[in-house]
């Protein structure tokens, strides 16, 4: 992963609301939003992301559905090579 662009002072006492010295949800998610943090992706890493939520995008659902498909028919054809030594 690749940060496109990097604060060159950047100080976290504008962004502590209450004090806490912490930085909570809220704090951190402004943080982010003012900063306009984009991250860059290798291929792996974009594959690895497609593949852990498939719902998340287009293609990983086709993918999901065509891996599904291949074991079903995996599953059938053993069945039948089953059945077959069976009788």
């Amino acid at each position: 992963m690749q940060m496109d662009r990097q604060a060159d002072e950047f100080s976290a006492d504008e962004y502590d609301v209450d004090g806490s010295g912490a930085v909570g949800w809220y704090e951190f998610v402004t943080v982010w939003r003012k900063a306009d943090v984009s991250v860059k992706l290798s291929l792996p890493e974009r594959i690895f992301v497609l593949m852990e939520e498939p719902t998340s995008s287009l293609v990983g659902v086709i993918v999901s559905a065509l891996l599904n498909v291949l074991i079903f028919l995996s599953c059938v054809a053993q069945l039948q090579v089953d059945l077959q030594a069976l009788f």
